[in-house]
């Protein structure tokens, strides 16, 4: 390895380890991965690991961009747009130059510490509450614990089904998975079991066996938690329910309401980057503002961008992971051998996954789930790289024998 590729390598293994415990240290490890991979482009005058959607990604920024000056406050806009820094995450494990064997370690010491979190998680609740509640997780909110973990489940069950895997790696993928399932429950988060479920389902999208045990087993498991909260009493159900003011009451219902009365009003290039929380003041009854019951965001990310940013920001964000998707396909069928096929499969489930846990939370605004989402396409894919350098240095036509 030259010195950038180890600088690169061993920051992506911090991130990798410190991804489900803490927020500022994989940002740390994430910022010493990307200046190796600068300093390793910048000495051998490599262009830059372009993937080939990133367009898309611009497109959506754009029209993020376009919103600004419909902000009451343009500042926090201007901020916001910050976010958009994600791309250099999935650009940084993508770009990285690694072997077979070091994007095995990588994803291993992925899998290993979210399994590790998952019990810790939990565990870490109940000392401090003394009691089972929702685990909070290392990040404060058990929603990002729950989507943390869901992402970590996709990586982990999508290397489970490789069957070229031995016995003992297998073996401890199980054991990973019975864990992070662990800690994934114990958050009770509706929008990561949504995620999780539609995400498992791509998963098995070419075994319709597989598909309806799943849909079973799903509605098996929702019925489950259903009949838990119905047996408590109000201020338990409303402990174990999605953050909000009342679990019974189905606040996002109101919540949804808000943004689609700010949405008639600023349709073509909404409101602003996080710009929302003003505009739903405005809306707010006496008795809501009292009770701070004031949202800046709308628990559902498309109804967040498309507020925001209008129908121009929701059209570009969907081409952005349209085309993404797509690429992901591209590269999970493009011949990798096998180990590197099976985990860029992995990719679009986990898309789909962060997707739908989007359908009640604000999924794409949560730092640390966006970035181990990004991160994990980007390092799912990073054989692929590798595939297409040893592809154009292979002959096109057949090789004449000498004499």
């Amino acid at each position: 390895m030259t010195t950038g590729q180890r600088i690169t390598f061993y920051g992506l293994i911090g991130y990798a380890l410190a991804a489900g415990f803490s927020i500022s240290l994989s940002q740390i490890c994430l910022g010493i991965a990307f200046l190796g991979l600068l300093w390793r482009l910048f000495r051998n005058s490599e262009q830059f690991p372009w993937a080939g959607f990133e367009h898309a990604y611009f497109g959506f920024a754009l029209a993020c961009a376009l919103s600004i000056p419909q902000a009451v406050d343009p500042f926090k806009a201007i901020a916001e747009m910050r976010k958009f820094l994600l791309i250099l995450v999935f650009s940084t494990a993508y770009g990285a130059v690694l072997s077979s064997s070091a994007r095995r370690v990588l994803t291993g010491c992925l899998v290993g510490a979210g399994a590790i979190a998952a019990i810790i998680g939990p565990l870490k609740t109940l000392i401090q509450q003394g009691t089972w509640e929702r685990t909070m997780g290392f990040f404060s909110l058990p929603l990002t614990f729950a989507e943390c973990q869901m992402i970590f489940i996709m990586i982990t069950l999508r290397w489970l089904l490789i069957k070229e895997e031995p016995p003992r790696v297998r073996l401890l993928l199980g054991a990973a998975l019975l864990m992070q399932g662990f800690g994934f429950l114990a958050a009770f988060t509706r929008g990561a079991i949504i995620g999780a479920i539609l995400g498992i389902l791509m998963m098995f999208r070419r075994h319709p066996k597989a598909i309806a045990a799943v849909v079973c087993l799903s509605i098996l498991g929702i019925a489950g938690l259903v009949s838990i909260q119905t047996a408590m009493g109000r201020k338990e159900a409303f402990e174990t329910s999605a953050a909000a003011p009342d679990g019974l009451k189905n606040i996002r219902l109101r919540i949804w309401s808000v943004g689609l009365n700010i949405l008639a009003e600023h349709p073509v290039f909404g409101v602003g980057m996080n710009n929302v929380k003003s505009q739903y003041r405005l809306r707010a009854t006496p008795s809501e503002k009292e009770k701070n019951w004031v949202y800046g965001h709308l628990h559902n990310t498309f109804l967040q961008i498309l507020t925001m940013s209008g129908m121009f920001g929701l059209v570009t964000f969907f081409w952005f992971w349209a085309t993404t998707s797509r690429w992901c396909l591209n590269v999970a069928g493009s011949g990798l051998p096998a180990w590197e096929a099976g985990m860029a499969d992995a990719a679009f489930p986990v898309i789909v996954a962060f997707l739908g846990s989007g359908m009640t939370e604000y999924s794409f605004g949560d730092e640390e789930v966006a970035m181990l989402a990004f991160f994990s396409i980007g390092l799912l894919t990073n054989g692929y790289r590798a595939f297409l350098s040893a592809k154009t240095l292979m002959p096109s036509g057949p090789i004449e024998k000498t004499a």
